[in-house]
């Protein structure tokens, strides 16, 4: 295991040149109807030159808004906003937008309405978007957790060559899971569920976090609430590993120094080459947080 720990804290040493701010996107058009602008999700393409983003909590009609912008220059404008009436299947609860994400071109957005009611109250779902010339378009809802749980779509990301999708469900008994789909030719298909592997001891949790590389063959799940060295919620995370179209557990990294709700996987952040992943640990040294760097050495991290 290579890991590095980073403190929260000051440190002395030369400055630092200063960020160059480019432009304050504000609440677009909707005032205080639109109280959470910019606090649920927000994704980008890799150029920088396309930005989604959902609050997932609006109340225009009973309809929440996600809302896409384009820079031109240094100039960012609204190219584009979607509300349910613009989902041809919507099951027309509020929440879209919970969870947002735009592959690396900006073609494909995709992101979760986690109230959808399609019979059952707070099923969940997610839809799927596909730019057409300077319009994105709407190509499919996927409703109903395929493991049975309430608000699937918590928390999705789709990896940065458009091909893979994975949506998690922390809640869905009994640890939680996370769900891979792939994109054929544009039609989404479940790939599998992926379950938290035998022998763990959280009580919920597994799929809170993840992040998949950017060709989506592999991907870092948190599992915040696993109890390490008898210490409840220390947390650890599981990475998987894709051959073909099977996912495989590959490997179970623990909190380094387990202690009680230290939440280790509480969120995580992996770089698309899938080599240097950070994991957080919200709790650690008496909830000031802590953030863990791993390096992938050969097929180790």
């Amino acid at each position: 295991m290579h890991s590095k720990k980073v403190m929260v804290g000051a440190s002395g040493g030369s400055a630092t040149p200063p960020d160059q701010f480019q432009e304050k996107l504000t609440n677009p058009s909707y005032g205080n109807d639109r109280n959470q602008f910019g606090g649920s999700s927000i994704g980008i393409s890799q150029n920088g030159n396309i930005i989604v983003e959902g609050s997932g909590a609006i109340n225009i009609s009973s309809a929440d808004i996600v809302t896409i912008y384009e820079r031109t220059g240094t100039s960012w404008s609204i190219a584009q906003e979607i509300t349910n009436a613009d989902i041809t299947d919507s099951a027309g609860q509020n929440g879209i937008g919970n969870s947002c994400t735009i592959s690396n071109d900006g073609n494909i957005i995709i992101f979760s309405e986690v109230n959808a009611d399609t019979g059952t109250s707070n099923k969940g779902g997610f839809h799927i978007f596909n730019r057409v010339g300077s319009t994105w378009v709407f190509q499919k809802s996927v409703y109903q957790s395929p493991v049975a749980s309430s608000n699937f779509g918590l928390l999705c990301q789709i990896s940065g060559d458009g091909e893979y999708l994975a949506v998690g469900e922390y809640n869905a008994s009994p640890r939680g899971a996370v769900s891979i789909y792939k994109n054929n030719s544009g039609s989404w298909a479940l790939e599998q569920i992926i379950l938290p592997p035998a022998g763990g001891t959280s009580i919920i949790g597994f799929g809170a976090s993840f992040q998949m590389n950017t060709t989506g063959d592999l991907i870092v799940i948190g599992d915040y609430a696993q109890k390490i060295s008898n210490q409840t919620q220390s947390g650890s995370f599981h990475v998987y590993s894709r051959s073909g179209t099977t996912w495989s557990h590959d490997q179970r990294i623990d909190d380094p120094t387990p202690d009680f709700t230290d939440r280790t996987g509480s969120n995580l952040s992996m770089s698309g080459d899938g080599v240097t992943l950070a994991i957080g640990a919200q709790g650690q040294d008496s909830s000031d947080g802590e953030l863990t760097i791993y390096r992938k050495v050969a097929s180790t991290w």
